[in-house]
């Protein structure tokens, strides 16, 4: 088996001088890696607050072909009044994680990205997680690589914040991480998750009412994961989309036992679907009470 390199990690503190920083001279491999191939990042910030013992993180994760122009962006272009960049770039406490490795391709570092939303939207002590987009990868060259290297990376990281970034084996028992929509699907939960979204997108463009989609399986087979990760991309839609016909779309998820409700919950909030608790989960009666103080239930 292949040997696989430990990956390349620059820490720097997130402010106007990023971009000087990121070109410091260092040695060959990080110049090589850091500037030269493609990176995933983090921008972090701790948020907590005075006269409080818990820390409190909200993390951007992303991918990126050119760290300068994309780190440039952030500080530049994406900053408007009190958004969550202008507030990172406020915050003293702010970093930027450049990871590089030198088996880096598109694919794999979409899929890095894609599972650090997964283990830091599970991290108790994160309460806001963002990004541009989902990047669920299905099959890539070298994907058999890629749980190594994401341990790799991860480790490096617990050595630098156990807090932000804690033993993988807590992530793995919350019960946020089972149920998170950036697992990775089986080839079957990937087809269904196509077909469906499909369908939904189908019935805005028609305007079509009342479609029901009905998803069947024993226990143990992945509804759960599948229904989260349908829930994420559809909540996205408006989100990523400025057609007038998303002007009108909500989306809720309906569940009806507590502990679910409490999880789903803690997954909207941090990954910005909802505000507030109960906005976009909640359970049956909770919907069809809302939505008769509207006059909309039909």
């Amino acid at each position: 088996m292949t040997s696989i390199n430990q990956p390349i990690i620059k820490k720097i503190p997130y402010g106007k001088d990023c971009l000087k920083k990121i070109n410091e001279k260092n040695n060959q491999a990080v110049e090589t890696y850091i500037l030269n191939f493609p990176t995933v990042y983090i921008v972090s910030q701790n948020t907590t607050k005075a006269g409080t013992t818990a820390a409190k993180y909200e993390v951007y994760v992303g991918e990126t072909n050119d760290i300068n122009q994309r780190t440039d962006q952030h500080l530049n272009t994406d900053v408007k009044p009190n958004n969550s960049w202008d507030k990172f770039l406020k915050n003293s406490n702010s970093n930027l994680y450049i990871i590089g490795h030198d088996h880096f391709n598109k694919s794999l570092t979409m899929d890095v990205e894609n599972r650090l939303m997964l283990y830091l939207s599970s991290v108790p002590n994160v309460i806001k997680v963002d990004n541009r987009r989902e990047n669920e990868q299905n099959h890539y060259f070298p994907e058999k690589e890629a749980s190594l290297i994401f341990s790799k990376i991860w480790a490096k990281l617990q050595q630098d914040n156990s807090t932000l970034f804690p033993v993988e084996s807590v992530i793995r028992d919350s019960a946020i991480f089972k149920a998170s929509p950036f697992h990775k699907l089986t080839d079957e939960q990937f087809q269904a998750q196509g077909k469906i979204i499909n369908c939904i997108h189908k019935a805005m463009q028609n305007e079509t009412e009342n479609q029901l989609i009905l998803i069947e399986g024993a226990a143990g087979t992945g509804k759960t994961v599948l229904l989260s990760t349908i829930f994420y991309a559809v909540s996205q839609i408006k989100k990523n989309n400025s057609h007038n016909q998303t002007e009108s779309v909500s989306t809720s998820l309906l569940v009806n036992q507590n502990e679910q409700l409490k999880v789903y919950n803690d997954i909207a909030q941090k990954l910005g679907i909802e505000k507030k608790k109960g906005e976009a989960v909640m359970k049956p009666a909770t919907f069809i009470h809302n939505f008769e103080k509207k006059g909309e239930a039909k």
